[in-house]
């Protein structure tokens, strides 16, 4: 999904053509072989797990091009993001392989936050935006608005909580100030949204589900700092909130946004994908709950949230399947 995103975004920012043909094929080549890596063992294992590795980078060096090309060094930002993620793709094979000890959970956490802090930033530029074109029909786009200055802080706080969790996983005894950065992150990033008009995209599930989406890092955030505070408040429940809700819940809005706009269709999806966004959220809530519910009933609760999840992601495959494989409707390429 990331790499899909930045091969898909970096010629929008810079104007480059689109990578095409066999570069783009070897890229899901390795995408493809590095899922295969968890169910192999032995050189073949080790083999798999290099074209894991290499995905990322590969992608990275690609944007850096693009980059280069046309000098527009505020994309260094993103093409930064997408090399930490990398090395948190680098720690956790490195874990696996007991080359590093603290390489899993270091992976895990770097990964995570990596993602979150690439929605803070890129959702950033994206809500606004979007949200603008869609409610100028309507007379209200240009109360759309975002604040500079702020944005910044908020950038940073999800940053500080990236660098802090990094922290706690390497040398241990920064919880408690991770807490405290989180519950801060999650009052600016959720501040953000007084100015995106989030009530007035209820009428627009093409809207409302990127809203949704940025909506679980807040709920992450802040349980991720209670939990802390709060012994009855598991720690993981903050990772459900931000993988199930914000990281699933972004993915599926903006692969179905991107797969109408860039298929030359109009930007309103059907009934059944406003399901599958509705979906997503209730596997997360569903997820969290766990815990609450009776100790027989708890793995029953984590199976019915994964069945959630899968139909939210069946039903954006049947519906657009089709569209992504059938040329254009305006015969552009696409």
């Amino acid at each position: 999904v990331i790499c899909g995103f930045f091969l898909t975004a970096v010629p929008n920012w810079t104007g480059v053509v689109r990578l095409h043909g066999l570069p783009l094929a070897g890229l899901v080549t390795l995408w493809v072989l590095g899922r295969v890596a968890p169910w192999v063992d032995g050189p073949a294992h080790f083999l798999f797990s290099l074209a894991d590795m290499a995905l990322l980078p590969l992608t990275a060096l690609w944007v850096a091009s693009a980059i280069w090309q046309v000098k527009v060094w505020k994309h260094l930002i993103p093409l930064a993001l997408l090399l930490l993620l990398a090395a948190a793709n680098i720690f956790e094979h490195l874990g696996f392989s007991d080359r590093f000890t603290d390489g899993n959970a270091l992976g895990r956490s770097l990964g995570v936050d990596t993602v979150i802090l690439m929605i803070v930033l890129i959702g950033g530029r994206i809500l606004p935006t979007f949200t603008r074109s869609a409610l100028a029909t309507q007379g209200a786009g240009d109360h759309i608005r975002s604040d500079g200055p702020f944005d910044k802080l908020a950038i940073l706080s999800v940053f500080l909580v990236l660098l802090l969790d990094a922290g706690e996983v390497l040398a241990g005894g920064l919880a408690f100030p991770a807490a405290i950065a989180a519950l801060i992150a999650a009052g600016l990033v959720g501040f953000r949204l007084r100015g995106w008009r989030t009530l007035e995209t209820l009428n627009q599930p093409i809207l409302w589900s990127l809203h949704l989406g940025y909506v679980w890092i807040v709920i992450g955030l802040g349980l991720k700092g209670l939990a802390f505070f709060i012994d009855a408040l598991p720690a993981a429940t903050a990772l459900h909130a931000l993988t199930i809700g914000a990281i699933g819940g972004m993915t599926l809005a903006m692969i179905s946004r991107v797969a109408l706009g860039h298929t030359g269709r109009a930007l309103v999806t059907p009934r059944s994908t406003t399901a599958a966004y509705i979906l997503v959220s209730v596997a997360a809530l569903t997820r969290l709950a766990a815990p609450l519910a009776p100790e027989n009933a708890y793995v029953d609760m984590i199976a019915l949230s994964g069945i959630f999840w899968c139909l939210a992601f069946a039903i954006y495959t049947i519906v657009f399947a089709p569209i992504l494989a059938r040329p254009r409707p305006d015969g552009r390429p696409g």
